[in-house]
């Protein structure tokens, strides 16, 4: 599907909202959790913010989905490619492998059960995913453990939509845009994410895509 002018315009709007992500300078004393995807630049994040500080600790959470299996078959686990990425960026022994989570409330539900099975004390929890997922991980965390709010931070690698993942199409990230959009909609609802402001310009640049065909990732 060739992605007209509008189009673009308007997953860009998608992208700028679903992104919150933000800098950081230090961290100490911290839990870094990198979320599984097709985006290994997040694994590199996580060993960078990692180096940041001293007493940190990196969660790879992540079983597979659609399209990573695609991408590296049905045997493989997010959360070992991550690891495996990152073996000269961040030593082994800091790093805990979290390999059931097969979508994002699983992989801070799982995340949270480590942390408190091992007992690892922490400062700062700090969710690491790719830009376009950062309000659904920050909003999903909140709404299973409200107590966390003055300890988490969101964060992600500094790209944007015209630097997206090679291995993934511009549709299929447009789609996941539009489906992420519905998320936030619907899941408050169902208890699965805090409620949260959608602006007009939003809503209307999801509904054109989702009429133009973006729907793949619709629920």
């Amino acid at each position: 599907m060739m992605v007209s002018q509008q189009n673009q315009q308007d997953a860009i709007v998608l992208w700028n909202y679903h992104n919150i992500s933000k800098k950081l300078s230090s961290i100490n004393n911290s839990i870094i959790i990198g979320f599984g995807s097709y985006d290994l630049r997040v694994a590199e994040y996580c060993a960078m913010l990692f180096n940041l500080g001293t007493n940190n600790w990196i969660i790879f959470t992540g079983k597979n989905g659609n399209w990573t299996t695609d991408l590296w078959g049905q045997d493989c686990i997010e959360a070992e490619l991550f690891a495996r990425h990152v073996e000269a960026l961040a030593p082994k022994e800091n790093i805990i492998l979290e390999k059931e989570a097969c979508n994002l409330g699983e992989n801070i539900l799982f995340s949270k059960k480590i942390i408190d099975m091992l007992g690892l004390k922490f400062e700062k929890i700090i969710l690491v995913t790719k830009p376009n997922t950062t309000r659904r991980a920050y909003a999903t965390t909140l709404a299973l453990y409200p107590e966390l709010e003055n300890n988490l931070h969101i964060s992600s690698p500094d790209y944007d939509l015209d630097n997206i993942s090679p291995v993934i199409s511009v549709n299929n990230i447009i789609s996941e845009l539009v489906g992420d959009i519905e998320r936030i909609i619907a899941y408050p609802q169902k208890g699965f994410q805090i409620s949260q402001e959608v602006p007009a310009e939003v809503i209307d640049a999801y509904l054109r895509l989702k009429k133009h065909g973006y729907t793949e990732h619709c629920l």
